[in-house]
């Protein structure tokens, strides 16, 4: 298989664990993801390889774009806010944002930490990292705009379809990955971080790291704040 440029139901989100310190009180201590959340990013890339694989190839922009509009998707489901299908309005608020980046500090797993995590794994931790806060206003900016998730990477590295519906076509077989794992709603969520961050490392020969993560990016923190799609819509190439 190569990479090419052309071709269970959730329980219920956990709930806030204290923060941990070091023994002096100094420092808040990272938490750390079961084993479980890592062998169950592995079975998600491979699930991801072979649902995107054309003729022996697979388009790395759009399996990434699909596994980023994935985890945004399950990082809002993570918070276990009460959000009704449909994708045609937005979502907004500090529990999706803490699962995003900002729980961080408080010392908590976040899916950026997780994107960052992945590379490093690989051996890719020089690789330059987009402004995430960046990121987040331009998502901000978008919303209610004529393209969602916004994307800023040169156009030749957009995917072959609109990331978003990858959700509703691919999310029960997520799911049934995550029970298999026994993964919370949250775990899930890392789980596909990781899983994200995994196929930009395995891409890295056809598709610069730098432009990989910050298309993940892009896409995972647009899609967790879309109301989820019920079905796929619209054309299938990126616009």
């Amino acid at each position: 298989m190569t990479f090419g440029r052309r071709p269970f139901k959730p329980g219920p989100p956990d709930k806030p664990l204290p923060a941990a310190a070091d023994p002096m009180g100094s420092r808040i201590a990272p938490e750390r993801l079961a084993p479980r959340v890592d062998d169950a990013a592995k079975d998600l890339v491979d699930f991801l390889i072979a649902s995107y694989r054309n003729g022996g190839g697979v388009h790395a922009e759009t399996v990434i774009g699909a596994a980023a509009a994935l985890t945004g998707e399950f990082a809002q489901r993570a918070t276990g806010l009460s959000i009704p299908d449909g994708g045609k309005t937005f979502v907004f608020g500090d529990a999706i944002n803490g699962v995003l980046l900002e729980g961080e500090q408080d010392g908590r797993m976040t899916v950026w930490r997780c994107l960052q995590q992945s590379l490093r794994d690989a051996g890719l931790a020089d690789t330059k990292l987009p402004d995430i806060e960046e990121v987040i206003g331009n998502v901000a900016r978008a919303v209610g705009g004529p393209s969602f998730p916004p994307l800023t990477v040169p156009e030749q590295h957009y995917p072959h379809e609109w990331s978003p519906n990858a959700c509703p076509r691919l999310r029960h077989r997520i799911t049934a990955i995550a029970a298999s794992h026994d993964l919370s709603r949250r775990e899930l969520a890392f789980a596909l971080a990781l899983a994200t961050g995994k196929l930009v490392a395995m891409t890295k020969e056809v598709l610069a790291p730098a432009i990989g993560i910050k298309l993940a990016a892009e896409i995972a923190f647009g899609v967790a704040k879309m109301t989820p799609l019920s079905e796929p819509v619209g054309t299938a190439v990126q616009s």
